[in-house]
C-alpha cells in the first residue's frame, strides 16, 4: 500500500517565505493539504457534482478549471458512469504543470483515460470549446488577479450552451469587520485541529496574503450577473466559504 504523502510544506523554521506557488513539492502533498485546509473541501466539491449532474448529459463536454490533481473530475467520472451518463469529454487546465503531471498519474489508472484532456497553462488565454454543459472552478478564482476575473467568467459564459452552469467554490469576505475576524479565528481554529502548528498556519498565511484575494458574496453575484447570468444561487457555506451555482 502507497503510503500518503502528509502535507508539512510549512514546518521548516528557518524557510524563506515567498507568494505562494504550486510547485512540484506543493503537487506531491497538494491533495492532503487541500483537505485539511479547506473546510469541507470533499463535501463541497461533491455538493457540487451533485448538482452539476442535473446540466450533464451523454456527449457532454465538462471544464474543471483550476483543476489541481484531477479529484473532482475523477470523482465526476465515478458518478456519471453510476447514472449511466456515457461518452462525456473532460477538459482540465492549470497553469502548474506538476498539478498536471499528479492528475496525468491518477488517470492512468481508470478506464475511461481516453476521455481525458488535459492541459497546462493559463486559462485566460486558451480557448474553451463551445456548447459547455459544466464548469468548475473549486477555490481558483480567487487565485485570478481582480482585474481579470470578470473576462474570464463572460468568457466561461460565451462557451456555456444554454442551461448549461458553472460550479464556483470560493473563500469569502464578509462585510461586518468583527464577523469576518470571527471567522478568520474559527478557520485557524479549524487549522489547529487539522494537526497544522502555529508557525505553519502563520507562514501559509504570509506566503498566500498577496496571492489569494477573496470577494465578497455580493462581489461574486454582481460579477456573475454583469456577465449575462441571469440565475445565481448558493448551496453552501462554511462561514467565510461558499458555494455558488450561476446558469446560463
Amino acid at each position: 500500500m502507497k503510503k500518503k504523502r502528509i502535507d508539512k510544506f510549512f514546518s521548516k523554521k528557518k524557510m524563506k517565505i515567498e507568494d505562494f506557488k504550486f510547485t512540484k513539492k506543493v503537487a506531491t502533498v497538494f491533495d492532503n493539504m487541500v483537505s485539511r485546509s479547506v473546510p469541507f473541501y470533499n463535501e463541497s466539491q461533491e455538493y457540487g457534482i451533485e448538482i452539476a449532474t442535473r446540466f450533464i448529459q451523454p456527449n457532454s463536454k465538462i471544464y474543471d478549471l483550476g483543476c489541481s490533481t484531477g479529484t473532482n473530475l475523477i470523482n465526476l467520472d465515478k458518478k456519471l458512469g453510476k447514472l449511466k451518463i456515457k461518452n462525456c469529454k473532460y477538459f482540465g487546465i492549470d497553469n502548474s504543470q506538476p498539478m498536471i503531471d499528479v492528475f496525468n498519474k491518477k488517470i492512468d489508472k481508470i478506464k475511461n483515460k481516453k476521455n481525458f484532456k488535459l492541459i497546462s497553462g493559463d486559462m485566460k488565454e486558451i480557448d474553451f470549446e463551445k456548447n459547455i454543459s459544466v464548469f468548475f472552478m473549486s477555490y481558483t478564482l480567487q487565485f485570478i488577479r481582480p482585474l481579470d476575473r470578470e473576462n474570464l467568467i463572460k468568457k466561461i459564459y460565451k462557451s456555456l450552451k444554454n442551461n448549461g452552469c458553472i460550479i464556483l467554490l470560493e473563500k469569502i469576505l464578509v462585510n461586518d469587520s468583527y464577523l469576518n475576524r470571527s471567522y478568520i479565528d474559527i478557520y485557524y481554529d479549524y487549522k489547529i485541529k487539522q494537526g497544522y502548528s502555529n508557525i505553519e498556519i502563520q507562514k501559509k498565511r504570509e506566503a498566500l496574503e498577496n496571492v489569494l484575494i477573496p470577494y465578497r458574496q455580493s462581489e461574486n453575484y454582481q460579477m456573475l450577473k454583469k456577465s449575462g447570468f441571469k440565475k445565481i444561487d448558493s448551496f453552501f457555506q462554511w462561514f467565510n466559504w461558499m458555494g455558488f451555482i450561476a446558469i446560463k
